[in-house]
């Protein structure tokens, strides 16, 4: 179970996000609405472990997010901008972001559950040359090689089309099936309906939003 308690994140000593407090259990969706600049992405920062909270607690399964070497492995995220090296290959990328060795790799990207990200047939393009979609089919493999308990996604469906978002949503369906965490930012209507929980970030603040909410609605009621 991922906590947040009374959590207060700030960027520069601006106040972001203050006394925000939700829990996100096993096998659920939690999607985050918010304008741009809101501090959807300041908060799945704050839950990788990455950015330390101006106050308040977060932990997981009752490890503090303060104690790193213990919180971090936990966690997958997959940041807006692709953390992807366009000088290397697609295998090497991968290398980067995991101890497995060449050919454990290439058998964890052919067999279920990473298989349905379509990854082998994009090795042999180079970074450059790949479209955003596949940008962002790869750099969701990287997280997902290791096999994070909680995956975090910072507007995951930028530049893919139709059949690579319906693949991706595939994927963490079984990834929730299995027992995964999902922390989700995106403008997607798509995965406000599929969401377990959603909350909408406003004034600073966090708020829960009601089932069967129209999503472009509560943006309009942030402007």
């Amino acid at each position: 179970m991922l906590s947040f308690e009374d959590v207060t994140l700030s960027y520069k000593k601006k106040i972001i996000l203050q006394q925000a407090s939700f829990t996100a259990a096993p096998g659920t969706m939690n999607a985050f609405l918010g304008i741009n600049g809101s501090g959807k992405s300041t908060l799945l920062s704050a839950a990788a472990g990455i950015l330390t909270p101006a106050g308040g607690t977060i932990s997981y399964n009752g490890i503090s997010s303060l104690d790193r070497k213990a919180y971090r492995p936990n966690f997958g995220f997959v940041t807006q901008e692709d953390a992807l090296m366009p000088e290397l290959s697609p295998l090497d990328n991968l290398r980067l972001w995991t101890p497995l060795k060449k050919k454990e790799i290439l058998a964890a990207i052919a067999e279920p559950p990473l298989v349905m990200l379509g990854i082998t047939p994009l090795l042999d393009i180079p970074i450059r040359h790949m479209s955003g979609g596949m940008k962002k089919r790869l750099a969701l493999a990287s997280v997902l090689i290791n096999k994070p308990k909680v995956l975090l996604l910072d507007e995951p469906f930028t530049a893919l089309d139709m059949m690579a978002r319906e693949d991706i949503m595939q994927y963490l369906g079984l990834f929730m099936q299995e027992g995964g965490t999902i922390l989700i930012a995106s403008h997607e209507k798509e995965t406000f309906y599929r969401a377990s929980n959603v909350w909408l970030l406003k004034d600073k603040t966090l708020q829960p939003v009601p089932p069967a909410s129209d999503p472009a609605a509560l943006l309009r009621s942030t402007l």
